[in-house]
């Protein structure tokens, strides 16, 4: 068991300590941990771009940048269109973030994106637009790639319901050795969360109020250090 919270633990601080500022060559940073402070949506088409090019991006980056890219291009569509003409200029090679945030982004602009990208035969286009994206409100579970999704969504947004569904994680079956590390790892990111942006602090006492016995004992854990 101790693996797994390790495994999950350091899935976090890996979220939280080295996805800002986004790794692009744009000449403004752009700081995705608070950019729900202060949107500056017509900067994302430079960086979809910027990011595709990176020969640092992997995988897992790649996904957790796609969450906050759609989310926080889902709030402005002139920037969205924008972000999505730009990165239909992009080689094939690189063309994987652009088709993940089209994706995600799950409307006209996104489907007309990977529509276009799969009638240029870019690689999984194809398949994206018969794959549903996952509805990040209803997960089907959670695990704490979830978690991590739910945090990059809250970063690009502000809103209170990505931190609900990670409060979420606390009340699950308590005899579950799974749900317990996934509990262990929510915790954690709440805490540290907690600490560094007050809209989540607000969140959490606002929850507290009307939380059931057993979550109200581990919000106060948490809140008791702040």
């Amino acid at each position: 068991m101790k693996s797994k919270v390790l495994t999950l633990l350091l899935g976090c601080c890996a979220l939280l300590l080295g996805l800002a500022p986004l790794p692009a060559r744009a000449e403004e940073p752009l700081d995705l941990m608070t950019y729900y402070r202060n949107p500056r949506p017509g900067l994302l088409p430079d960086y979809l771009h910027d990011m595709s090019l990176d020969p640092a991006l992997n995988e897992d980056a790649a996904d957790l940048y796609a969450v906050f890219l759609a989310a926080a291009l889902n709030q402005s569509p002139i920037d969205a269109q924008a972000a999505l003409d730009k990165a239909s200029t992009l080689p094939q090679d690189k063309s994987v973030l652009a088709l993940k945030t089209a994706w995600l982004m799950n409307d006209r602009p996104g489907r007309a994106f990977l529509r276009q990208a799969a009638e240029r035969g870019w690689p999984d286009a194809a398949d994206m637009l018969r794959t549903p994206p996952p509805d990040f409100r209803n997960p089907q579970r959670l695990d704490a790639f979830y978690l991590d999704c739910m945090w990059v969504t809250f970063f690009a947004t502000g809103r209170d319901w990505p931190v609900l569904k990670v409060v979420s994680a606390l009340d699950v079956d308590p005899k579950s050795v799974d749900d317990g590390v996934l509990r262990t790892a929510a915790a954690w990111s709440l805490k540290s969360n907690a600490g560094n942006h007050p809209r989540v602090l607000a969140i959490l006492r606002e929850v507290r109020q009307t939380a059931s016995p057993r979550l109200a004992a581990q919000l106060d854990e948490i809140l008791s250090k702040k």
